[in-house]
C-alpha cells in the first residue's frame, strides 16, 4: 500500500492492483444442478440465472397497496427528520459511514477492503467525498427530469411535510 503515498505517478500500479483484485473475485467455474462442472464467464452466469430462476420463479409477485392507515400504525419520522432526509450528505457523514464498517468486511466491487479506505483516508478521503456527492447529486438530478435540483428538493420537502398533516 506504499504506492498510494506517491499519488498520480503510480496510477498504472494502482489500476493493475485493482484489476488483479477484481480478477481474484471472479467465479471461473461452478457445478450446475446436475453436478456437471460449467466453465466460462457466460456459461457460469447462465447456470447461476437458471438456478435462481428455478429457486425464486420468474413471475412478478403482485403487491398489495399499502394504505395510509397501515403506515400510521408504525413509527414515523418527525417533520424535522423528514426535512433532514432531503439534505445532502456532509463529508463528515460520509467518513463516519465508511469508518463504521468493520475492516474485516468483504471488499467492495473495486476489490478494496474498508480497512484500505480507512488507512488511506487522509489522501483519498476528499476524492471519495467529492465523488460520492457528485454521484448522489446525479441520482437526484435524474430522478425528476427537466427541473433544477433546488426545485426538486423543495418539492420533496413540501411533499414530505404534506404527508405529515
Amino acid at each position: 500500500m506504499e504506492w498510494i503515498s506517491y499519488g498520480d505517478d503510480n496510477t498504472m500500479t494502482f489500476f493493475a492492483r485493482a484489476k488483479q483484485r477484481k480478477l481474484a473475485s471472479y467465479i471461473y467455474q461452478i457445478k450446475d444442478t446436475k453436478g456437471n462442472l460449467v466453465e466460462g464467464f457466460d456459461r457460469v452466469g447462465q447456470t447461476m440465472m437458471t438456478f435462481y430462476k428455478a429457486l425464486l420463479g420468474e413471475k412478478n409477485t403482485i403487491r398489495q397497496i399499502i394504505t395510509q392507515e397501515v403506515v400510521n400504525q408504525g413509527p414515523t419520522l418527525s417533520k424535522e427528520q423528514q426535512v433532514h432526509m432531503g439534505n445532502e450528505f456532509t463529508d463528515l457523514e460520509i467518513k463516519e459511514a465508511i469508518f463504521s464498517i468493520p475492516n474485516t468486511k468483504s471488499p467492495g466491487p473495486d476489490g478494496f477492503s474498508r480497512g484500505f479506505f480507512k488507512t488511506t483516508w487522509q489522501k483519498i478521503g476528499p476524492l471519495i467525498c467529492s465523488a460520492k456527492s457528485q454521484d448522489l447529486q446525479k441520482a437526484a438530478d435524474h430522478s425528476t427530469p427537466n427541473s433544477l435540483p433546488h426545485q426538486r428538493l423543495n418539492e420533496k420537502q413540501n411533499f414530505v411535510l404534506e404527508q405529515t398533516h
